[in-house]
This record gives structure tokens, sequence and C-alpha cells, in this order.
């Protein structure tokens, strides 16, 4: 039931979440540190409690793009 509410509304299913984060070869910790995202929220999106919102959403499949990886990990050395 969650899979076809994310489907409806357009956003990243729990798996596709989840599969991104695995394709970046990040932990959930990781993933926060480099987006500034809550690795509370990123479980929840990933276990299905919580269904991001269309702002998030976005922010996750840029980060399909491995450039955009990687200009986010360029700021945050610049950064910490």
């Amino acid at each position: 039931q969650h899979e076809a509410v994310c489907k409806h509304l357009g956003v990243m299913t729990p798996a596709q979440i989840r599969r991104l984060r695995a394709d970046l070869r990040l932990s959930r910790t990781q993933l926060a540190r480099l987006t500034g995202l809550g690795e509370a929220t990123i479980a929840r999106w990933e276990r299905g409690s919580l269904i991001q919102n269309q702002a998030n959403d976005r922010y996750l499949k840029l980060l399909g793009h491995k450039e955009n990886v990687k200009r986010l990990m360029d700021l945050a050395n610049k950064v910490g």
C-alpha cells in the first residue's frame, strides 16, 4: 500500500531509496552527513514509515547523478 501511495504521488519508494543509497555505497550516517538530512528521517523513508515530501524527493533523485554527489562531497570537504 505504501508503495502504491508513493507511485501515485510520483515520489521514490522505500526500495528505490535503499537502492540509491546502496548504489552510492553510503551508510545512512554517511548519507545524512553528506546531504544534511537527518539519519532517522532517511531510516523512516527506507522503512516506509514516512513518505518524503516533493522537495526532498527531488533532492534524492538528484543524488542519482554521480556528478551531483561529487559536488556535495567537494562542498563537505571545503566546510569540514
